[in-house]
This record gives C-alpha cells, sequence and structure tokens, in this order.
C-alpha cells in the first residue's frame, strides 16, 4: 500500500511555484515537512511504504550503497558485485567487491590466476584470481571510462601495456592521453608518449591491441610498434576512403596469419584485408544489413581462437554476423527473441575456442545482459547479468564479466519520531529491486519484487531454475528478524509488478513472464505456457507456494510499453488481477479457477482494498505512454488517469472518477480505515487540479511529472492534490493512522551533493480550514513563477473573510495589508492589490540581492492563522555592462503576461480576449477593430524592465508542433515597446505593438510564446 496527502497544521499550506527557464531548490518548502532521510555513497530509491496503527512506518527501497546505514539486519553486508566469473556464460559466481570501481578486465593469457582491472583512476593487478587487488600505476585525473584498455602480449605475457583517454570530445592530443609499458608482469610502469586516437572512432574494438601471433607488434588504433611503444609508424589510410586517420573505425589483426590486419572505415561500410602490416589494402566482402542492399559499417570483429577462419562482427544497429570462411561470405545471426530488435548488441562482445562448450559466444544484449550462446549462435541461452561494461574471454574457458553497481533491495521500520528500528540489506550480486511491503495482523513485514541476483539470500531452495530475472518475497517479524525468503522463476525474465499481502499473512505476486519454465503447481489454472503470459503466485505464511499459475494473454508486451499485472485481495481469500486490457479476472483461493467478473475503460495499473473488502482499481483511459509531452494542450482528455471505487464480492461500481488532463499514469494506491483513496501519478499535465498542493510544478519533465492526489471516501472532493520532485519515478506513499500522509523525494535539494532519498511527513488535510488552488501570473492565468513587480493570483476557498479591490488604476500606492490580510516574502511585505474569500491578488517583492524567496506568506492578522506557500521569485537577469560594446540584448522576460478582459478573474488556458487599445486610446473589439500598420497598446505584468520586449503575432498551433513540424512556418518575433502605465500602479506596464502592415481582417492572436500555444489574446483588425 501506498499514500500521498497535504495541507499542513496550522493552517499551513506550502505551494512552490516553478521558474519558466530555470528550475528552482525546492529545499525551502520540502525540507520543512522531512521526517527521515536514508543517505549513502551510491544511489537510494524508495519503492513501497506501508504503516502500522502505532505510526510505525515501513519501507522497502533499493540501494547501490555498501555504506547504506543499517541497524540490527538480517543482512548486515550489501550482496553487490562488480565482477563476476563463469565457465559456461550461464552460471556466475560473484568475485569479492574491489575497494575501486572496475571499469575494464584483462586476464592474462596463459595464469588463470593474474588478472588486470582498469578503472577512472589507475591500474589494479591481482594474483589470486580477483580475491584481492593492488593499485599498480595511477593517474591524477580521471580517465574516460570507455576509453581504458589493457593487453597482455600473449608471446611474451611480461610486456603489458595500457592505453588510457583522458579527452572524450573529438582528436585527443598528447597532453590528453596516457600510455604505460611494463616489462616485468605489470609490476612496475614506465610512461612512455604515444599518439593520441579519437575517442569518437574506437567504438566497440579495442583501440589498443597486441599480435596473437607472437610478434611483439603493438597496435594503437591506425598506429603500429614494434619496440614497446618507443616509437609508432602509422598505417596507410584505406583506399576509396577519405585520407583523414580518423576514418579508421578499428583495427584488429588476424590469428595465425602474421602480419595480416582487418580495418574498417567510416564510409561505406567497405572492409578492408592487409597482408602487409598495412602497407596495403585489399577490399573484402562485408556483411550485408538486415532489410537493405549495402553493406552495414561494422564497429567489431573477431576470430574464433581456435578456428580462424570463424569470423563474428557486429554493427551499429546491433546486428550480429558470422563467417565460416575466413570473411569469403557472411550469415545474419538470428536475434534472440526476447531482446530488443532494434539493438539487440552493444560491446563487448567475447569468444571462447570451440574446445569451450561445443564452441561458445558471449555478447552483451541492449541492456548491459550477458547472452549465451554454446552452438554458433544457432541458439541463444536466457540473458543474465545486468549492467555489464566489460566482458573478456580468459584461459582455462574462464569469462569475466565487469558490470556497473546494481542495487540490492533494502528493508527498514522507522519509529513515529523518524528514527531508525531497524534495517537491513536483502539482495545478492545482481539487480534487486522491491515492488511492495505490507503487513499481517500480527505485525509480520512482507516484502516482494524481483531478483536477477543468482546468490539471492533464500531460506529453502529457489523453485524454478535461475533466470534473467525472477521473482522474489521475504517476510520479517516485528523485530526485523527474517522469517523466510524465497526466489520463483523460470529460465527466462519474470517481472514482478504488483504485490500484495491479507491480514493473515498470505502474500500474493503478479506480474509478466518470458519464461517457458515458470514453475507451477498441479491443478492451477494454467500449468502450461500460452502468448503474452502474466503470472499469479500465492504464498502461505511460512513462504511455501498455494498456488503458481501462467495467466495465458493477459500481459501483451508492445513496441513502446511494457505490461503491469496488479493484484488485490478480497476478505474471502481470492485475488483480483488487473492488466493491460482493463478487465478484471477473479482467481479461486486455491489457483484452480481464474474468470473475468469486471470491466474498466482502460488499462489497470494498481489495486488495493480497504478493511470493509471495497476493491479500488486505479488506470488510465486509452493507456497510450506518456512521453507524447507537446500533445498535451488544454482540454486534452486523452490518457486520463481514472479510479474506481467497486463493492466488495460483487464488484458494483461506487464511484468513478478522472483525474487530470493529458497522459497521467497511476503509479501507488492506497486507502485509508476511513475509504479515502490516495494515488500517486506520473503525468505530463501541467493543469492538474490542486488542493493545498506543496508544489505547483515539478523539475521533472522527460519522463512525465510525479504528483499525487486524494480523494474523499464518495470519490466527488479532492482533499488534496499536488505536483512533486521525486524524479525519475512517482513517488511511494504511505498513510499513517492519524490521517497524515508520508511520502518520498529525492533528498539532494538540501544535502549538497547527496545521492539519498527523503520521506515528508504531511499533516493530514484540514477540511473546514482555508485552502488553496493555485497561483497564477494575474493577467494570463499562466501558472507563475513570481517575477519582481509582477501581479500574482493565489486562488483557493476561506481565504480572507472580506472582499476588498483598490483598483487597478488607483494612483495610490497599494498598502502593504489590506483588510485583515498580510503577504510576506520571507518576511518582506508585499503589496496587496485584492483580496477575496477565493483569491488575494498581490506584487512579488524585489529580493535582496543575490537570493531568491522561497515561502510567502498569507496571514489574517486578526486572527493570527497563516498560510504558507512555497514560491520562487526569479533574480534579475544580468544587463549588458556600459563599457562593453556589446549588441542590444533583449531582457528575458518569457514569464510576462498580458492582461485580457476577464481581469481580475484568472482566464482559462487557450486564447482569451485581450484588454487591448487601439490608437485612439478606444477598447478593441469585433466592432472597433484596429487597422492594419497601427500601433495598439497591450498592457502587462511580470514585465521586468521598460525597453523591447518579444511577442510573437499568430503563433504556430500546437497541432503543427506535434506533427508537422518541419513543415511549419517561421514565427517572426514582432518587437514591441514597453513602459509603466500611466494611470496604473507600477505593476503594469503598457507595451506599444504594432499590427502587421499585411495582417488581414478577422481576429489575430498576440503571445508570448511562439509554441506551443497555452496563452494568449485574440486581437481584432479591420
Amino acid at each position: 500500500m501506498r499514500t500521498v496527502h497535504s495541507a499542513a497544521a496550522m493552517l499551513c499550506m506550502a505551494v512552490l511555484l516553478r521558474a519558466q527557464t530555470a528550475i528552482p531548490d525546492p529545499a525551502g518548502v520540502l525540507s520543512s515537512f522531512a521526517f527521515a532521510r536514508f543517505l549513502g555513497s551510491g544511489k537510494q530509491s524508495i519503492q513501497a511504504m506501508t504503516s502500522d496503527s502505532e505510526g510505525n512506518l515501513y519501507v522497502a527501497g533499493a540501494t547501490s550503497s555498501a555504506d547504506f546505514p543499517v541497524k540490527n539486519a538480517a543482512q548486515a553486508q550489501i550482496g553487490e558485485a562488480v565482477l563476476m566469473r563463469s565457465a559456461d556464460g550461464v552460471t556466475w559466481e560473484k568475485m569479492p567487491f574491489p575497494t575501486f570501481l572496475l571499469v575494464t578486465i584483462s586476464p592474462h593469457p596463459s595464469d588463470p590466476q593474474t588478472l588486470f582491472g582498469g578503472a577512472a583512476d589507475g591500474i589494479y593487478k591481482s594474483g589470486d584470481g580477483g580475491l584481492t587487488w593492488r593499485k599498480v600505476y595511477a593517474w591524477a585525473n580521471p580517465a574516460n571510462d570507455d576509453q581504458i584498455y589493457i593487453a597482455v602480449d600473449p608471446g611474451n605475457p611480461r610486456y603489458v601495456y595500457f592505453y588510457a583517454a583522458l579527452d572524450v570530445f573529438g582528436e585527443a592530443d598528447a597532453s590528453t592521453n596516457l600510455f604505460g609499458a611494463s616489462a616485468d608482469g605489470g609490476e612496475t610502469w614506465t610512461p612512455i608518449s604515444a599518439p593520441a586516437i579519437p575517442s569518437y572512432i574506437i567504438v566497440g574494438a579495442p583501440a589498443l591491441w597486441l599480435d596473437p601471433n607472437g610478434s611483439g607488434t603493438l597496435a594503437l588504433g591506425r598506429y603500429l610498434s614494434r619496440d614497446h611503444g618507443n616509437s609508432w609508424t602509422a598505417i596507410n589510410p584505406l583506399p576509396s576512403q577519405s585520407p583523414f586517420p580518423s576514418d579508421f573505425i578499428f583495427t584488429v589483426a588476424v590469428p595465425g596469419s602474421t602480419g595480416w590486419i582487418y580495418a574498417q572505415g567510416d564510409g561505406g561500410g567497405n572492409l578492408y584485408l592487409s597482408k602487409d602490416w598495412g602497407n596495403t589494402w585489399m577490399k573484402q566482402p562485408s556483411p550485408i544489413a538486415p532489410g537493405c542492399s549495402c553493406p552495414t559499417v561494422l564497429e567489431d570483429l573477431s576470430f574464433d581462437p581456435n578456428f580462424p577462419n570463424s569470423l563474428w562482427a557486429y554493427d551499429g544497429t546491433g546486428a550480429l554476423y558470422s563467417s565460416n570462411d575466413a570473411g569469403a561470405t557472411w550469415n545474419v545471426v538470428a536475434t534472440p527473441e526476447y531482446v530488443a530488435p532494434e539493438t539487440p548488441f552493444v560491446p563487448p562482445l567475447a569468444l571462447l575456442g570451440t574446445n569451450c562448450n561445443g564452441g561458445s559466444v558471449l555478447a552483451v544484449g541492449n541492456d548491459g545482459g550477458v547472452i549465451a550462446s554454446h552452438d554458433s549462435g544457432a541458439r541463444w541461452l536466457p540473458e543474465h547479468l545486468s549492467g555489464v561494461v566489460s566482458l573478456a574471454a580468459g584461459p582455462g574457458c574462464a569469462v569475466y564479466a565487469v558490470k556497473t553497481p546494481a542495487t540490492n533491495a533494502f528493508v527498514a521500520e522507522l519509529s513515529p519520531s523518524g528514527s531508525i528500528v531497524w534495517s537491513t540489506f536483502l539482495g545478492g550480486s545482481d539487480l534487486d529491486t522491491p515492488i511492495g511491503i505490507a503487513l499481517d495482523e500480527e505485525g509480520n513485514i512482507y516484502v516482494g519484487g524481483e531478483t536477477a541476483s543468482p546468490d539471492f539470500p533464500v531460506t529453502s531452495p529457489r523453485l524454478g531454475p535461475p533466470g534473467t530475472s525472477n521473482a522474489f518475497a521475504a517476510e520479517f517479524d516485528a523485530g526485523g528478524n527474517l522469517l523466510y525468503s524465497v526466489v520463483v522463476g523460470g529460465e527466462s525474465r519474470d517481472t514482478v509488478t504488483g504485490f500484495a499481502a491479507d491480514s493473515s499473512g498470505e502474500a500474493h505476486l503478479a506480474g509478466f513472464t518470458a519464461s517457458s519454465s515458470f514453475p507451477t503447481t498441479p491443478g492451477a489454472f494454467a500449468v502450461n505456457p500460452g502468448e503474452n503470459n502474466g503470472f499469479a503466485l500465492k504464498l502461505r505464511h511460512d513462504g511455501t507456494v498455494v498456488y503458481s499459475s501462467y495467466l495465458p494473454g493477459f500481459a501483451p508486451i508492445t513496441s513502446f510499453a511494457l505490461p503491469i499485472v496488479a493484484v488485490a485481495v478480497e476478505t474471502s481469500g481470492t485475488a483480483l488481477f488487473g492488466g493491460p486490457a482493463g478487465e478484471l479476472w477473479r482467481m479461486a483461493a486455491n489457483g484452480s479457477g481464474f474468470s473475468a467478473v469486471s470491466v474498466q475503460p482502460g488499462p489497470v495499473y494498481a489495486m488495493a482494498s480497504d478493511p470493509q473488502g471495497n476493491i479500488y482499481v486505479a488506470g488510465q483511459l486509452g493507456g497510450s505512454p506518456a512521453n507524447v509531452q507537446l500533445l498535451c494542450v488544454s482540454g486534452d482528455s486523452s490518457n486520463l488517469a481514472f479510479l474506481s471505487k467497486l463493492q466488495p464480492d460483487t464488484l458494483q461500481e461506487s464511484y468513478q472518477t478522472r483525474i487530470g488532463n493529458c497522459p497521467t499514469q497511476p503509479n501507488a494506491l492506497q486507502v485509508s480505515r476511513t475509504e479515502e483513496a490516495t494515488l500517486s501519478l506520473l503525468t505530463f499535465s501541467s493543469t492538474l487540479p490542486l488542493m493545498n498542493p506543496l508544489l505547483l510544478a515539478s523539475g521533472c519533465t522527460a519522463n512525465g511529472v510525479p504528483a499525487m492526489v486524494r480523494f474523499s471516501a464518495d470519490g466527488s472532493r479532492t482533499l488534496f492534490s499536488s505536483y512533486l520532485d521525486s524524479c525519475p519515478q512517482a513517488p511511494a506513499i504511505a498513510l499513517a493512522p492519524d490521517g497524515s500522509t508520508y511520502t518520498s523525494v529525492t533528498s539532494s535539494y538540501w544535502e549538497p551533493g547527496g545521492s539519498g532519498v527523503a520521506i515528508l511527513h504531511i499533516p493530514a488535510p484540514k477540511l473546514d480550514s482555508p485552502s488553496i488552488t493555485g497561483a497564477f501570473n494575474a493577467f494570463s492565468g499562466a501558472l507563475a513563477s513570481a517575477t519582481p513587480g509582477m501581479l500574482l493570483t493565489i486562488t483557493g476557498a476561506r481565504l480572507a473573510s472580506e472582499s476588498i479591490a483598490p483598483g487597478i488604476d488607483d494612483p495610490d500606492p497599494l498598502p502593504m495589508a489590506l483588510g485583515r490580510i498580510q503577504v510576506l516574502f520571507d518576511g518582506s511585505p508585499a503589496e496587496i492589490l485584492q483580496v477575496t474569500p477565493d483569491s488575494v491578488i498581490c506584487v512579488a517583492p524585489q529580493p535582496p540581492a543575490g537570493e531568491q524567496f522561497v515561502s510567502m506568506e498569507i496571514t489574517e492578522l486578526s486572527l493570527g492563522s497563516t498560510r504558507t506557500l512555497g514560491i520562487q521569485v526569479p533574480t534579475e537577469p544580468e544587463r549588458p555592462r556600459a563599457n562593453k560594446t556589446l549588441p542590444v540584448v533583449l531582457p528575458v522576460q518569457n514569464n510576462f503576461g498580458l492582461m485580457t478582459v476577464a481581469f481580475p478573474a484568472v482566464p482559462p488556458a487557450g486564447v482569451v480576449e485581450g484588454n487591448i487599445r487601439n490608437a485612439d486610446q478606444t477598447l478593441n473589439t469585433a466592432q472597433n477593430p484596429a487597422a492594419p500598420g497601427s500601433t495598439v497598446t497591450l498592457y502587462a505584468t511580470g514585465v521586468i524592465q521598460p525597453g523591447a520586449v518579444g511577442l510573437y503575432w499568430d503563433p504556430a498551433p500546437p497541432s503543427c508542433i506535434a506533427f508537422l513540424m518541419d513543415d511549419c512556418p517561421p514565427i517572426p518575433e514582432v518587437a514591441g515597446n514597453a513602459h509603466l502605465a500611466p494611470g496604473f500602479i507600477n505593476a503594469v506596464y503598457a507595451i506599444d505593438f504594432p499590427i502587421p502592415t499585411q495582417a488581414v481582417s478577422g481576429e489575430h492572436v498576440i503571445s508570448t510564446q511562439a509554441w506551443p500555444i497555452t496563452h494568449g489574446i485574440g486581437v481584432y483588425v479591420k
């Protein structure tokens, strides 16, 4: 379960206003709600939370920090590894976690105990098979992770070389690369000047290599050395190519033929062979790219160590090719069906000889997992590991993989004061991610998720073979002692997307699977796989399986989205499952029957139940991914989120409500004992209806904006709605017994350089207290960042006990308090234009030099009640210095708004009739249009200074931008002249704007935005 909430105690509401040109620091708002923080040297995230009747909070998250704070831990050390070893590419052995961040590995050609490793700070050596490491060469400035190469001479292993590039852009020079040579097996090193190679050319193949035939010839890019790197000779350019050295993508020596070199150039995909160390070149047959008659540009070429006529290569699209006749002909190797076809393989590629498992090929998949074949690519074994960055074959058929640190799950209990009662790691050597957490009536804690670790700690044998990823479940008692831990899954990828536990301690897991061997139980609904398989798994209190079943057809995978299967437990012991089709299906308590029982309006993403047995279902209308931000315009009702409340057993609908506009996807759902449902969301809507928000907008944009919403028991009222900053995921939520809410956000805002995650504790909403629904530019209605001097409208309810409006054209100075209302920006009073029960209009003041306002307080002086909003006031932009000769620079003024006839009401988004004066100072209307070429006067607020301001005449509509961007006409910026408006308060500027002489008769649009048009005013032309 998860929760969310708003409105602070003592009539305190917090709202952070986001600038459109920068992402401000919301620490001043969010840190005031901080309850607890988890910090570490790696990355932390929280996936799920829940609380008990005493106010204790239980957290399930993921961490890559070995120094994560554990206390009374069932697993005191992180199980993660960065170096793995295998003899078959399928089963992997975890090597000890090195004290440095290993990024590349190079085994000794004959001694399995000797390994060389590269890191950003130097070269390391192990003499005991990777158990311990010594730094044997160090450099000061960090090297680029993917430009560190180590090579051991197979003819004389005493000679070892490294190359490290410090420049990652363009042509490196002698000052930005490091080359070292060792003549004593890597114990001591001599730095030597070496030619620089372009960092963007060597993509997959090693830039540094030694002749496999034992001649001692050393290659670095297109350069050769026969004296251990003391002198270098450039090989000749490739024929029919540009003469520049950068045309080489890679060079590689041919085993068994001294002096033979293959090379690939970047023009036309041509492959070349030299038999005289690169003096002359012969064009060779090249692989033909699938679906194309043209030769492909290869990124690497490898040879079977025991059969040099067997060649393997891959190109930039990820296609893999093989040749059994020394490159005379090429075949496209079949792509494993479980790997995304657009980029199935990325560097590196490792080959084991024909005497290893019948001829082993190992490649790294597009998500960094190792894919192995023991029959030359005819069949591929399931993918294993994750985040692999270096793969190398060693002696004795050993394979070494270096991977980036993944995450272990962690579980923790926090007291009502926020202190850690107990916390523990839960995981093995690879990626472990919790999905959900729940409690039973005895206070036991249940956690479910998925693991890619072959050594995930279990209390009973794994059910099914180790796969790419499998489901896990664990139970802890109230003291944090592990009662059981089980792993269930098949040979491929099993992804857990839903988790629930009932009051008696039975855990339910749901998800989708690509495994054909997912372990099922006799008598289950589907014991054999079908197409697009989901799965359902139920465990007893002791971790034994009640039932395990496939759900054929329940989880179709599309080209742009993975399916989500959600689960909720009914009071009778049955479970409901929802998926992409939008239907709810009921599984019998023993898993023997599965039947459709309800239809929802779109894909189901989250489900929950309350103590009364009601079922809550959250999903998305249409179900398209929320990656269509440009299409999100005012009034867009596509892909909204929905929330349904269904009655026990019958599943009759009690209510259904829609959430947001534009693509909005639910993430977590929790329900209080009083039947109030809370959702966390990812949304592309910039106009989500808010209620007592913490933030008015978020710095997260690329993958959706996190938000959370809370509804009344009957779904008719929004009790709380706010954007959040918890990039890159929707927040976890939990409901406390007193009606308050816990939510997770990244804590780097108030922990400089931190990588932690924070938990906020937000008091319960007070239904009869003043409420805030937004803050806007008073003229345009745009979501406001409060530019100094701008009229700011704060909307809500019960904000003031009376209405007072001095008037925007009152020549007297505005008061610092109006009626009984005062507005303070970090303690600095603001001028107030108007107060009503549902709005306050004030003038944003100028903050002190070099500072920004964080909070704004609305105080009713006679009652002593205060409402606090977090707010961001951009500082004035830097102006050109008088002693410099600079072109005319327009100030940054994209936050100003143009007055509409609706003022003082906040106008809706879109194009609204403007409050515009014609040249004769009469109001511009359809009956009184302006003449082409005449000058009209606009009124604006939020203008920074007098002078030229940019406006747009008839900007392109959003449909043009979204679908026909290349065909859209240019949108010229038309300069207006801004000056203080005579007869108005100082917050209002007049802008003299020339009507284009070519303007045709009718209504036109003037906007501060080129596209998309979210706000604009209409002007009429004769």
